[in-house]
């Protein structure tokens, strides 16, 4: 069973071994430190017996939660990891003052955009040849959230 909370600096080197698996262009140690220790950036972890099996990093800018990195280890995939991640964010929105979250995703990554859309994300727009190894169109897209009008 895993659990998903607010990543500690005790997370770094499981984050950064999964960075390092999953995605062909990584971040550095020192960026991924960086945003854990950051006020304006949430890193969250999913546990399994305390092994870090995926993580997000979103961004606080102003009231939208911007989507930078989600990962899960390919051992764990199809068992509802990155659906847990996203519902902790959206849960968390509130008290952490956003209300919409965008995000860029590989125009291939079928299963991750078909997650998304369960999350009400919709396509707005496409970055031509936004990702590298290999070069590759980005989605982006936008989960609106509910504005009070006054």
């Amino acid at each position: 069973m895993t659990n998903v909370e607010v990543a500690t600096m005790e997370d770094l080197e499981g984050i950064c071994d999964l960075e390092s698996r999953v995605f062909s262009e990584i971040w550095h140690k020192t960026s991924i430190e960086n945003s854990i220790a950051k006020d304006d950036i949430t890193v969250l972890v999913a546990r399994d017996l305390g092994k870090v099996v995926g993580y997000m990093i979103y961004y606080h800018i102003v009231d939208e939660g911007e989507i930078m990195r989600v990962a899960v280890d390919p051992a764990y995939r199809r068992k509802g990891i990155a659906r847990s991640i996203l519902n902790t964010m959206i849960e968390r929105g509130p008290e952490e003052s956003l209300i919409d979250y965008s995000l860029e995703v590989r125009e291939s990554n079928e299963a991750a955009i078909a997650l998304y859309h369960s999350f009400d994300f919709t396509i707005e727009g496409k970055r031509r040849a936004y990702y590298r190894n290999p070069t590759e169109d980005g989605l982006i897209m936008w989960r609106w959230g509910d504005r009070q009008e006054g």
